[in-house]
């Protein structure tokens, strides 16, 4: 083999080995970038569950009003700033806001005779998500949260009045329910969550 000819060889296998090498490297930033923590795993299939629970009109800073007297203003007014915060997380479906306010040891009870109301009291966040949101998530086409108006309350109190707008994906019933939330916190967390609602729409839509 000549010397001429060598070279050539030479230089296609370091070519060829530097196209490998870019492709190997390419192939490994990629696959870095694919990859979830167990954490992000849980939000992706989360965000997937809650596709159906959003607000109306055109999201919470147009729907969430305010009712503040004079007592305890900053009190008052962060525990509100905190409930706003998780409804416009909900609106805006970022679930790791929406639940980042949320104390570890949180209890959430839904409506008594609420179909939802079976795992009461619903302990940490978790429990409500995989309890509440992902089983409302997978049965209702969509679950509204409209016209909410947050109001102040003694003792790190926020009452939540609002109404839910929501069909059932069996048979295309809907409801229109005026409810309540009553959310309690401390020390900027928030403690426990109670619902009030027209339970006898959901039971007769869900029994149809």
């Amino acid at each position: 083999m000549s010397k001429q000819t060598t070279e050539t060889v030479t230089a296609q296998i370091t070519k060829t080995l530097l196209i490998l090498s870019f492709a190997l490297l390419s192939a490994v930033s990629f696959a870095q970038k694919d990859v979830k923590s167990p954490e992000e795993d849980f939000y992706t299939e989360l965000d997937a569950e809650l596709k159906p629970w959003h607000f109306g009109g055109e999201g919470a800073d147009a729907e969430v009003k305010f009712a503040i007297s004079e007592t305890e203003p900053e009190t008052v007014n962060t525990n509100m700033a905190i409930i706003d915060q998780l409804y416009q997380a909900f609106a805006n479906g970022d679930i790791p806001a929406a639940l980042a306010n949320m104390d570890p040891n949180i209890e959430w009870n839904e409506a008594e005779s609420s179909p939802y109301a079976d795992g009461n009291p619903y302990i940490g966040p978790q429990a409500v998500v995989e309890g509440v949101f992902a089983r409302i998530g997978a049965e209702w086409e969509y679950w509204n949260l409209i016209d909410i108006e947050l109001h102040e309350m003694s003792n790190d109190k926020v009452l939540a009045t609002l109404r839910y707008q929501a069909k059932y994906k069996k048979n295309d019933e809907v409801i229109d329910a005026q409810t309540a939330h009553f959310w309690t916190l401390e020390d900027g967390k928030i403690t426990r969550f109670q619902q009030y609602t027209d339970t006898d729409q959901v039971v007769r839509v869900v029994s149809r």
